[in-house]
């Protein structure tokens, strides 16, 4: 059925939707004794900045494919002859979301594997092979005024690496139990199962890429992801990374969902708490076409359970929030 120009003209241009597409953004969530989100407050930080993200989200850049699938129920109370319903309530509530990752990194992998992710750290000369590298090379310590962006090194450190290499820094592992990593919790370490001093560095997300090197002072590429190192951090080379399918432990994080759309709306999906619903294959995606060779895309796909939050305003157990920010000029409705 052709649509009439009257038609079009009903509609309020403001208030369409239209957009690019997703962004996706992410940020540690803190589980154990004292779990907390990290959390997004419309109120106080307006629309969220995609160029700019507040501090402490990551920007994973965009993702396709997103499926958000809402599992609430709600639950009918029926009485007399006929069984009419007369009331409703809301039994269980839950979430789910899926998506593919377009771009390929430290945390797109750990997000997608959903359990602990590994630097693969340079070789030490000689040292026995395992999956995962076997000895290492040692790790160098850190000098005073070290900062997010800028890695100062003992005394001829900087001559053991390279501008464009990725690093590691944090702390030996010292026997200690529970969470580890600096800034965000990379695994959890069950007492008495590791030995290796190195295995903090091998799984934190403290890592960088050296954007130039000044004497023994590495300056990165972006911002550690786990922010400034601890006290007592050294740093390793890193050659690349590396997921397994199973292990125990299963991360949280708090996400959010962005379309900027092209009249200057902004709609987004906030999460509290995701994890990892299930284990999922990679996918493709056409991307060009050279002659007869057809490019193709690999992308990483992600599926995710929503996790409780109780909403401080009025203690209701919730799982998502969709916030819509208005184009300029819309109506209210």
């Amino acid at each position: 059925m052709p649509i009439s120009k009257s038609l079009v003209q009903s509609f309020r241009k403001p208030m369409l939707l239209v957009g690019s597409g997703f962004r996706g953004f992410f940020a540690p969530y803190v589980q154990g004794a004292s779990p907390a989100p990290t959390l997004y407050d419309p109120a106080r930080q307006g629309r969220f900045d995609t160029n700019a993200p507040p501090s402490g989200w990551f920007d994973l850049g965009w993702i396709d494919q997103v499926k958000r699938s809402p599992a609430g129920r709600i639950g009918q109370i029926r009485s007399g002859y006929r069984g009419a319903v007369r009331a409703q309530y809301r039994g269980e509530i839950g979430s789910s979301v899926e998506f593919e990752f377009r771009e390929w990194g430290k945390l797109q992998m750990a997000l997608a594997t959903g359990t602990t992710h590994f630097n693969i750290l340079k070789a030490a000369p000689g040292a026995a092979q395992q999956p995962l590298g076997g000895t290492p090379a040692a790790a160098v310590a850190l000098g005073s005024g070290s900062t997010a962006t800028s890695i100062v090194l003992t005394a001829g450190g900087g001559a053991q690496f390279q501008a464009g290499q990725f690093v590691a820094v944090d702390v030996d592992y010292t026997g200690q139990s529970g969470y580890i990593g600096t800034g965000i919790q990379a695994s959890f370490v069950p007492a008495g199962s590791v030995t290796d001093a190195d295995f903090v560095r091998r799984v934190t997300f403290n890592v960088g890429v050296i954007k130039t090197i000044n004497t023994d002072t590495l300056t990165l590429e972006q911002p550690l992801l786990g922010g400034a190192p601890a006290s007592g951090a050294k740093v390793q080379g890193v050659t690349g990374f590396a997921s397994r399918e199973g292990s125990s432990f299963i991360p949280a994080w708090s996400a959010i969902f962005v379309v900027d759309t092209f009249d200057g709306a902004q709609l987004y999906y906030y999460y509290p708490q995701l994890s990892i619903a299930s284990d999922r294959e990679e996918g493709s995606y056409g991307v060009d076409n050279a002659g007869s060779a057809e490019l193709k895309g690999a992308s990483l796909r992600a599926e995710f359970n929503a996790l409780a939050y109780e909403d401080p305003v009025d203690g209701e157990t919730v799982v998502c929030y969709r916030s819509f920010f208005p184009a300029p000029g819309s109506l209210a409705y």
